[in-house]
């Protein structure tokens, strides 16, 4: 008896000094996230007590986007920081990265993204300025992440990308997690995913260049087990599945809208089973009404389940901007965020990353009818190209497809509403797919940040093109076709005469020879 009490007193002591948590989802919250942690004592011989122990204190420690304070109070900065993610390396499964990813002053200038807030509004619109500052101007800030009270400094990202649509916009930082904890703590780390889904607590710093002092700027507490994006899950990853454990060819990003979730099940049938791709990560809009959140979490637990269960498909929610006084036309501020998460969750676990959107299907060219379609994980494994082996990522450039029936008569399937698509590409929708392990800036169209052959320090990331054909290229193999307005108005595109209108062979694809 006397053993389990001193056992009671050893266990609370270490979990108000230490920096892991246990989460079990059986269990109900009742603590907030300013609550302690459980120290690095947790994997000595006394793991399952202590564990036990703390599981009944919380269910779930997530980080919320939001607006945070650094420096001292004579020369406050504000950083909005959209998003933070626990991340492995695919490619050498020892080391454990921490992203935070944080949004300048140049995302919200006028006409694009403005705080709803009134007084901070009315400083934006009025003197032009914000309480942002510019990422020329953050660059010098030191800031450290803290798990106890062992540290590491953030690596500030170079984010200029051949994207206009994300240059200057986000900023990952990234903190070796693997130097401040031991490989044995990491590889414990690892072990505890499966049966307590743990959530590890990390202290965000900044280090006032005057005085040398720290302040918090905010403290984290993120799930280990899952790829967490926004402020809540949409769906579970099945337990024996933990996500560091997890291990694709290919990872493709896709966001869809409430009036696209039900025709998400075409996409991935095709895009899964036709065109190969093992693993697709969906983020969903959830800031409406109470009714449509619950249909859309009716609808991904249910239709999806299968794909879910079988590690196909992994989704998301993403983060509300209203719940941080955020307005942005066209929902860019959390589809960037979510595109910068979705990257780096899989470099943990892909080779590979493509990005597009739900009215884009991927289409070899020039297949023999009668030849087995080919994969396109393998394709890209297969790539050698003169100018670059170890590529950093390749653009396929778009199709825009049409014809069929009007919009009132529309089936609501692409490979029925859109049975041709015009005889030439564009690059004005074109895609891309990264190569994990040298892109550090996912985009709409293609990415930026990239780490040149042969070069391994971070500070060597650089801006490439498709366009010079080098590190990062085209490829003809691919045509991505582009079915404009699939979520919105159905089919009924009528393809330009001088486009040279030829037949569209999704269905063909789908369907296969038989």
């Amino acid at each position: 008896m006397k053993q389990i009490v001193l056992f009671a007193i050893i266990g609370t002591y270490l979990y108000r000094l230490g920096f892991l948590h246990g989460s079990n989802k059986s269990k109900e919250k009742i603590v907030s996230t300013k609550g302690h942690i459980v120290s690095s004592s947790t994997f000595n011989n006394n793991t399952s007590i202590l564990i036990a122990f703390a599981t009944v204190i919380e269910k779930r420690l997530q980080f919320r986007p939001g607006i945070y304070n650094y420096g001292t109070s004579s020369n406050n900065e504000t950083i909005l920081i959209s998003g933070a993610t626990i991340s492995g390396d695919y490619h050498d499964k020892r080391k454990l990265w921490f992203q935070v990813f944080a949004m300048g002053s140049k995302m919200l200038e006028k006409n694009k993204c403005h705080f709803t807030n009134e007084e901070v509004n009315r400083t934006l619109y009025d003197n032009g300025t914000l309480p942002l500052r510019q990422w020329d101007e953050i660059e010098n800030e030191v800031f450290l992440c803290r798990i106890g009270n062992r540290d590491a400094a953030f690596q500030l990202i170079p984010t200029i990308g051949s994207d206009p649509n994300t240059n200057h916009i986000v900023q990952v930082y990234r903190c070796p997690l693997h130097s401040i904890l031991s490989d044995s703590e990491v590889e414990n780390l690892y072990r505890h995913t499966v049966n307590d889904n743990m959530a590890l607590g990390i202290d965000v710093l900044h280090k006032d260049r005057l005085t040398d002092t720290y302040s918090e700027v905010i403290k984290m507490f993120l799930p280990i087990n899952e790829p967490t994006v926004g402020v809540h899950e949409v769906a579970p990853l099945p337990s024996n599945k933990p996500f560091l454990q997890q291990r694709h060819n290919m990872t493709l990003c896709v966001v869809v809208h409430v009036n696209g979730i039900t025709q998400l099940n075409e996409f991935i049938r095709y895009h899964h089973d036709v065109v190969g791709i093992d693993h697709i990560h969906v983020g969903v809009f959830m800031q409406h009404s109470k009714g449509e959140d619950e249909r859309i979490l009716h609808i991904v637990n249910s239709l999806y389940k299968y794909d879910i269960d079988a590690g196909i498909l992994t989704v998301s929610a993403l983060w509300n901007e209203d719940s941080i006084g955020i307005d942005c036309e066209y929902q860019h501020m959390p589809k960037i965020s979510f595109y910068q998460q979705c990257l780096y969750r899989a470099k943990s676990t892909s080779e590979f990353a493509g990005t597009w959107d739900l009215d884009e299907y991927f289409l070899f060219k020039d297949i023999d009818r009668n030849a087995q379609q080919p994969k396109l994980p393998s394709m890209l494994t297969g790539i050698d190209h003169s100018e670059c082996n170890d590529w950093c990522f390749v653009t396929i450039k778009s199709s825009i497809a049409g014809g069929g029936l009007p919009q009132e008569e529309s089936i609501g399937l692409a490979v029925l509403d859109f049975p041709q698509r015009a005889n030439v590409t564009n690059n004005q929708w074109q895609k891309s797919i990264s190569r994990t392990k040298n892109v550090f800036l996912n985009s709409f169209h293609t990415p930026g940040s990239c780490l040149p052959e042969v070069k391994t320090n971070i500070s060597d990331v650089t801006k490439m093109s498709p366009a010079d054909g080098k590190c990062a290229f085209y490829i003809n193999k691919g045509v991505m076709v582009h079915v404009r307005g699939l979520q919105t108005y159905g089919g009924g595109y009528e393809i330009p005469s001088n486009e040279q209108a030829i037949e569209n062979e999704l269905l063909n694809r789908l369907i296969g020879n038989d």
